[in-house]
């Protein structure tokens, strides 16, 4: 099995704009609106519809960085993200960011 790549701080900041700037071009916010309309409220769905669509969008940048362009790849991302987190105040802004665009969240309907 590769090792699981590494991002410096730096790199951290920089995959990040990028992927968050390939989420907002306007073919891949039309994606995901319709993937999300698609799902619905149902997180079930959202897993199965939304997430696969973000995943996509997101390959082109990660597999920059050394990662796989498969939903693996894209959990090893966060997980190097995660990383720095709590040392650094914009990437951590930039990942609350990404996820939301991930998984927004979803209210419980009454």
């Amino acid at each position: 099995m590769a090792a699981v790549p590494r991002l410096s701080r730096e790199d951290a900041r920089t995959a990040l704009k990028e992927v968050v700037q390939a989420f907002m071009r306007p073919e891949n916010l039309a994606k995901m609106n319709a993937a999300r309309e698609q799902a619905g409220n149902d997180i079930l769905k959202m897993m199965q519809i939304v997430l696969p669509v973000a995943t996509q969008i997101q390959q082109e940048v990660i597999e920059k960085y050394g990662f796989s362009s498969d939903q693996q790849g894209s959990m090893q991302f966060a997980q190097a993200i995660q990383a720095h987190v709590q040392d650094d105040a914009e990437i951590a802004q930039m990942s609350s960011q990404l996820k939301a665009m991930f998984m927004p969240n979803v209210q419980p309907q009454h």
